[in-house]
């Protein structure tokens, strides 16, 4: 474009903003001669230009020119040194790029700098020294690039800083305590570096401070009760860290915190009450330290909270009956610690709540009626607790529940035929306890169900034929129970099935031929039933077969076994007790490997006995 042509209209001489777009494959050079330009933006183009053809060189003579943002180009290379020659730059914005190498010092020249961008590229080297004499400057990022070094105490100069971000970076060594000399600053991340040391308790002169995130570092030592001080602080985060003491009661003067995650460090003691003081906070990760004590009952004050996770630590007492006040919450994790007692009714009251698991706890007593009213719940998981009486039948009002795992508790009686009305389930187990009864025909209604376990119970009674409806099964253990009668032709339509485990039961009657049509399935294990009659040659229409176990103790299988129509994919075969099976065994299976194993659940192992094969090959396995 020739902002003069021969008819002598010069009308964009005069244009002081430029904004252009679609932009390919370099930057015109005929904007130099708009001398009066002040603020040229180049963004989200698809300008690849190397270093040489970056900006035209009469571009960096352009003394009117204030601003320039060329982000998110594909432009390489290292960034100019000419770049220092554009004194009266106080935006320059060149991130969501490819630039590589050191950041030039000429950088240091650009003294009126008010914001500047250098994010998302892949900058090398320290921060150049110059940086630090550009005292007007107010926002910096430097974040997602392979920039190292430390920070000098230099930095403590730019006390017009408002936005400081360096997140994601290799950066070591310390926070320099001259980082409270930037009291206007407002918004500060230097995570996901190699930074160790203590925390300064500078930090606590930043009393405009907003947002501070410094987690996955090495940081060490205590959390500075200064910290206490800054009380516009809506959100700090400081996780994945080698933090350590107690965490201090001053932070119950945040009342302005809204998020604060300190999860995985090493903090003890226990959890202050004046936690409860932070009455905007929404949400609040305190995972995977090792707090111990009880929980205050002061939490239950934070009705705005939506998000409370303080698992694997080593909480003791009971969970206060007060967090039923907390009706905002959406997601409620305490497993993995040392808490007893019976779950509080008031729970009940959490309406909002999504996902709620309370694993591997010392609760006792039943599960309160009241959850039936989560009707907003998704996810629910109790398992390595004592909680024991029968399932309330109120279950089943959960309709917006999508996984559901009650796995290794004391639960007796039989299974509510209500959870047939849960029809967003996907995955339901409920395994390891002393139920008992029939499996409810109404489970057929969970048409969107992947994986049901319901292994090692006391369930007896046949398997319904409804099973069959359960078409997106892709899983499915009743394995260790007293369930009985023939199997229904109808497994035969759980064709997405991968995994079918009917062991350790009382099944009779013959193997259906409809399990030739699964042809999904990888592990099939019928081990220690008492089925009769010949094995399937349907078996051989199983291309995907890796397992197969049908070891029995009652030695009733009988006729010649399919050898020569097993599947290529079989990697471990089990067949042991079966005297009444014939047949020659093919060479080529004296060499299956246990190879591709599909396991169930924690059990990830399969007998493989060559010597009650039928025949008498010397192979050695």
């Amino acid at each position: 474009m020739d902002p003069c042509n021969e008819d002598g209209r010069y009308q964009l001489l005069a244009l002081s903003h430029l904004l252009l777009g679609n932009l390919t494959p370099t930057v015109p050079p005929e904007i130099a001669l708009l001398t009066d330009l002040s603020s040229l933006g180049l963004p989200s183009n698809d300008i690849s230009a190397s270093k040489d053809t970056l900006l035209p060189s009469e571009l960096f003579r352009m003394e009117n020119l204030a601003r320039i943002s060329i982000h998110l180009n594909d432009l390489w290379g290292e960034l100019p040194s000419e770049i220092g020659l554009m004194t009266s730059l106080t935006y320059l914005d060149v991130g969501g790029n490819k630039f590589n190498g050191h950041i030039p010092t000429d950088i240091g020249r650009l003294t009126r700098i008010q914001e500047l961008g250098l994010t998302t590229n892949s900058f090398t080297g320290s921060l150049p020294r110059e940086l630090w004499q550009l005292t007007n400057m107010i926002s910096f990022s430097c974040s997602e690039n392979s920039l190292n070094g430390t920070l000098p105490t230099d930095l403590g100069r730019l006390t017009s800083m408002q936005v400081f971000y360096m997140f994601d970076n290799a950066f070591t060594g310390s926070l320099p305590s001259e980082l409270g000399q930037l009291t206007n600053m407002t918004d500060f991340s230097c995570s996901q570096n190699s930074l160790s040391g203590m925390l300064p308790t500078d930090l606590g002169r930043l009393t405009g401070l907003q947002d501070l995130k410094m987690y996955s570092n090495a940081f060490t030592g205590p959390l500075p009760s200064e910290l206490g001080q800054l009380t516009s602080m809506t959100d700090f985060s400081c996780y994945r860290n080698s933090l350590n003491g107690s965490i201090p009661s001053e932070l119950g003067w945040l009342t302005s915190m809204e998020e604060m995650d300190i999860y995985s460090n090493a903090f003890t003691g226990s959890l202050p009450s004046e936690l409860g003081l932070l009455t905007k906070m929404t949400q609040l990760e305190l995972y995977r330290n090792s707090l111990n004590g009880s929980i205050p009952s002061e939490l239950g004050w934070l009705t705005s909270m939506e998000e409370l996770e303080i698992h694997r630590n080593a909480f003791t007492g009971s969970l206060p009956s007060e967090l039923g006040q907390l009706t905002s919450i959406t997601q409620l994790e305490v497993y993995h610690n040392s808490l007893n007692g019976s779950i509080p009714s008031e729970l009940g009251r959490l309406a909002s709540m999504q996902e709620f698991y309370i694993l591997e706890n010392a609760f006792t007593g039943s599960l309160p009626s009241e959850f039936g009213q989560l009707t907003n719940m998704t996810r629910f998981y109790i398992f390595l607790t004592p909680l024991s009486g029968m399932l309330p039948t109120d279950l089943g009002r959960l309709t917006s529940m999508q996984e559901f795992v009650i796995l290794d508790n004391a639960f007796t009686g039989s299974l509510p035929s209500e959870l047939g009305q849960l029809k967003s389930l996907e995955s339901i187990g409920v395994s390891k306890n002393p139920l008992n009864g029939t499996i409810p025909s109404e489970l057929g209604q969970l048409s969107n169900v992947t994986r049901l376990n319901l292994r090692d119970n006391s369930l007896s009674g046949s398997l319904p034929t409804q099973i069959g409806l359960l078409t997106q099964l892709t899983f499915l253990s009743l394995r260790s129970n007293s369930l009985d009668g023939s199997l229904p032709s109808e497994v035969g339509l759980l064709a997405q099935l991968s995994g079918l485990w009917l062991n350790d039961c009382l099944f009779s009657g013959a193997i259906p031929s409809e399990i030739g049509l699964m042809e999904s399935l990888q592990t099939l294990n019928l081990r220690n039933n008492s089925f009769v009659g010949l094995v399937i040659s349907e078996l051989g229409q199983l291309e995907n077969l890796q397992e197969l176990d049908l070891a029995v103790s009652a030695p009733s299988l009988r006729g010649p076994f399919p050898f020569d129509s097993l599947p290529g994919s079989l990697g471990n075969l089990n067949i042991s007790g079966s005297p009444g099976l014939v047949g020659s065994i093919p060479e080529e299976l004296c060499f299956l490997q246990n190879s591709s194993c599909f396991y169930d659940e924690d059990e990830c192992s399969i007998d493989f006995d060559c010597s009650n094969l039928l025949c008498g090959c010397d192979c050695e396995c």
